[in-house]
């Protein structure tokens, strides 16, 4: 997610793209997201946006295969209480299962491994008021 660079407006909607990589030697199956968006003070935004994949399954239909890179894509319709916040934290986790049947995940974020810190989107606030 990226911040927008002007004022916003209850009804814009921001995007936000989400790649999830097989950095590993294993293919991988059931590729699952947890995504929690939260406004400046806590609140969580419900529902969460939907991802979409957009890309990348080329090799094996749903099956993440080694050095292959899926791209996702959700949309967000910004409401008065998010513009009022002045912006979001967002938390991103995704897994999948080993040949093995064990689980891997990770946390999508700023920094690297699962040393991440959330993704920070701020609102431009531009209070106005006139009277005539």
């Amino acid at each position: 997610m990226s911040s927008p660079t002007g004022p916003t407006f209850a009804g814009d909607g921001i995007v936000c793209a989400i790649t999830v990589a097989n950095t590993g030697n294993v293919s991988l199956t059931t590729v699952t997201f947890s995504d929690v968006l939260a406004r400046n003070g806590g609140a969580i935004v419900t529902p969460a946006p939907v991802l979409a994949k957009t890309g990348g399954d080329t090799v094996n239909a749903d099956i993440l295969d080694v050095g292959e890179v899926w791209t996702y894509m959700a949309t967000h319709a910004l409401t008065q209480d998010d513009i009022d916040a002045g912006g979001f934290l967002n938390v991103l986790a995704a897994s999948a299962v080993d040949p093995n049947g064990t689980e891997v995940d990770d946390l999508a974020g700023t920094g690297t491994g699962n040393n991440e810190d959330p993704a920070v989107v701020t609102l431009v606030q531009s209070p106005t008021i006139e009277a005539t």
